[in-house]
């Protein structure tokens, strides 16, 4: 009955040993591929590149950014702040930009690049 029993401690160690080995691999893979720090005064622009092997592409609605809760490919439309972000550089396209404060009293103009261009819409004369 000993003899039975060490096959299946034997096993189950390795098993055990395989697992904390995955783990702290898993841990490694995540602080040093995963990890974007953002410091303060910046945010994190991300594009999500889609699924990589399983699964269909979801392109967002014309005119809008993509959305993060429906997986939608593209430029999300909200940047995390400052701090520690994990995203696979495999799906997401990272880049930090730094935050613009504009003070009281001065004018900011903000061009956006998602939509239909203003030369297609209808003017409000008729041309």
């Amino acid at each position: 009955m000993n003899q039975t029993s060490r096959p299946s401690r034997a096993r189950l160690g390795l098993i055990a040993s395989l697992a904390v080995i995955a783990f702290f691999a898993w841990e490694i893979f995540e602080f040093t591929i995963n990890r974007v720090y953002v410091p303060i005064g910046s945010s994190l622009l991300l594009q999500y590149k889609g699924p990589f092997l399983l699964g269909s592409r979801v392109y967002p609605k014309d005119g809008q950014l993509a959305s993060l809760e429906r997986g939608e490919i593209g430029v999300i439309d909200q940047m995390p702040g400052p701090g520690r972000h994990f995203y696979c550089p495999i799906w997401w396209e990272r880049q930090i930009v730094k935050d613009e404060v504009v003070e009281p009293g001065e004018v900011a103009i903000v061009t956006s690049l998602v939509g239909k261009d203003l030369a297609s819409r209808p003017s409000a004369n008729g041309d």
